[in-house]
């Protein structure tokens, strides 16, 4: 059975809805009203499909070969695009763990009774010092638990270790696409099970909110940048 990319894209079409393309029912393949389908395959063309394209109209079904150089491409943006996840990730994880430590320790510091019974703090400048640390604590903690650091730090930690995984495969797999051990079609429907496996693996839970930080973002690539350097010898694009 011919595996393909499905790529579809609105536009005006003169065929009617659910018009069957190939009169073999088993095929399932249906060009609906309003869309253009773009086949894209790696190989030889097999017959099936310039029969279905014979009986198309060209504006609404096209068939797109790609080539080996193309595949490359796919592959090493793919790979790029991955190992930025994981240096982002694993930049935000220590981002919410540094906070999360902090926090810990300036609630242990402050509700400490050896340390709140320091003569120091009897001195009237400092008294009101150190009760205003201690108001802040009280506040700390009731805010803590919403903060969810600790379920950011573990999702993040699960998240990365993914990333990590799936990067060791995708850089076997551009390995041995760049050196021909596979082909085409093999690598390609390799990197999108990685990609796949990639998508579903980065859903967070609903009370996990992960925004974008800028800062965080140029950090991850510079790393990705020295990393395609010191490995592969590459410049990332």
């Amino acid at each position: 059975m011919l595996k393909m990319i499905i790529i579809v894209r609105k536009v005006e079409c003169l065929q009617k809805k659910g018009s069957p393309l190939s009169e073999n029912a088993n095929n399932f393949i249906y060009l609906i009203s309003g869309y253009e389908i773009t086949f894209v395959y790696t190989g030889k063309l097999p017959g099936r499909i310039k029969v279905l394209f014979e009986k198309c109209n060209q504006h609404t079904l096209k068939i797109m070969q790609i080539t080996r150089e193309e595949t490359y491409k796919l592959l090493w943006n793919q790979m790029q695009n991955s190992k930025f996840k994981e240096f982002y990730i694993d930049l935000l994880l220590e981002k919410y763990q540094k906070r999360d430590r902090t926090i810990n320790i300036f609630l242990v510091l402050v509700t400490s009774t050896s340390i709140s019974a320091w003569a120091i703090w009897q001195l009237p400048y400092l008294a009101w010092l150190w009760a205003a640390l201690v108001a802040i604590s009280q506040i700390i903690s009731l805010i803590k638990p919403y903060l969810n650091y600790t379920k950011y730090t573990k999702e993040l930690n699960e998240k990365h270790f993914l990333l990590q995984t799936l990067n060791v495969e995708y850089e076997r797999l551009w390995v041995s696409y760049k050196f021909e051990k596979i082909s085409s079609e093999k690598a390609f429907e390799k990197a999108f099970e990685l990609k796949n496996t990639l998508t579903k693996g980065m859903n967070f839970s609903d009370d996990i909110i992960i925004s974008e930080n800028k800062e965080i973002q140029v950090k991850a690539k510079e790393k990705v940048a020295i990393h395609l350097k010191t490995y592969f010898n590459h410049k990332s694009i």
